[in-house]
């Protein structure tokens, strides 16, 4: 379970920053 919550912690980490990356990044791009 130790490894499981670690890569689902990890996991949730890099959704964050790519979600506020991509969203930051596209309509910045954009405009």
């Amino acid at each position: 379970m130790g490894r499981s919550r670690k890569q689902v912690h990890r996991i949730s980490l890099l959704k964050r920053s790519r979600q506020r990356e991509r969203g930051r990044a596209v309509p910045i791009r954009v405009n």
